[in-house]
């Protein structure tokens, strides 16, 4: 489909990213069935900037897990991932990422 074509011309890293979950996923069985909401932030900031939203987010829907992302050049990444910094390198990092984590 689409997100192959995009993702097939880029070159793929897996970015630093965190799990939020709720303290109610008890053990790795129930970790693994909680739904995905995938955060990703802004141009100048980190995925800490969306921890308290993700952990309010657990907290009102506790099947849920957060995977908060950081893009290239940003947060835990730093300068570890060489470009590019395009839209087309962002959505396979992100693509490849979520894959690895779930």
């Amino acid at each position: 489909g689409t997100l192959r074509a995009w993702t097939a011309a880029a070159t793929m890293s897996v970015l630093a990213h965190k799990w939020v979950a709720s303290g109610a996923l008890n053990g790795q069985a129930e970790f693994a069935r909680a739904r995905v909401c995938v955060i990703l932030h802004g141009i100048m900031g980190s995925g800490r900037n969306w921890m308290t939203a993700a952990r309010q987010l657990v907290k009102r829907r506790p099947n849920y897990k957060c995977l908060l992302v950081d893009h290239r050049g940003h947060g835990a990444n730093g300068t570890a991932i060489p470009g590019p910094h395009s839209l087309q390198a962002c959505v396979a990092d992100v693509a490849a990422t979520v894959a690895f984590a779930t």
